[in-house]
């Protein structure tokens, strides 16, 4: 999975991997409108800005250090970019978490529409 071209999509989300990884949640925020959906194989499903932060502050909060690694980066339709990842995380109680995964950002009118997380097979 390469980037062939770098749209606004592909730009804004990149920019909300950028910020996963400096662990700025308030600047995280403001990407997602109350509309905004989030779905996770290893969480559950979150309607709006509040709801998906609320979630995102108590998993930020799990671990002492943690980083996502974008392996590729697509847009596979107008508005739907695909990214490949791996995550890696240290624990507060020291356990390293490391998983691969397969995300999905879709982006309307300049803002996070929904975000889809699913585990690699």
């Amino acid at each position: 999975m390469t980037n062939e071209i770098m749209t606004d999509a592909v730009q804004l989300a990149k920019h909300y991997f950028d910020l996963s990884n400096k662990g700025k949640l308030t600047e995280i925020k403001e990407l997602f409108t109350s509309s905004s959906t989030y779905s996770s194989a290893n969480m559950d499903v979150y309607l709006g800005a509040d709801q998906i932060m609320d979630m995102q502050t108590k998993f930020f909060a799990d671990f002492e250090k943690m980083g996502w690694h974008v392996n590729g980066v697509k847009e596979v339709k107008p508005g739907i970019v695909l990214f490949d990842f791996t995550f890696t995380g240290k624990t507060l109680d020291g356990e390293i978490v490391q998983r691969s995964g397969r995300e999905y950002v879709v982006i309307h009118n300049g803002k996070i529409q929904h975000i889809e997380v699913r585990n690699k097979n």
